[in-house]
């Protein structure tokens, strides 16, 4: 889990893949990756 603040500006953003969004309550809850992360190992 991370609390990620705003970017300075939006060229300092990152590229997300989105796998899930659910809503738990009052809250949304987001799961996102920056492509290429959930590879391990020699490619």
């Amino acid at each position: 889990m991370a609390h990620i603040g705003p970017p300075a500006a939006l060229a300092d953003g990152v590229a997300l893949e989105f796998a899930d969004v659910e809503r738990v309550g009052p809250d949304l809850r987001v799961r996102a990756r920056v492509p290429g992360r959930d590879r391990f190992g020699p490619v």
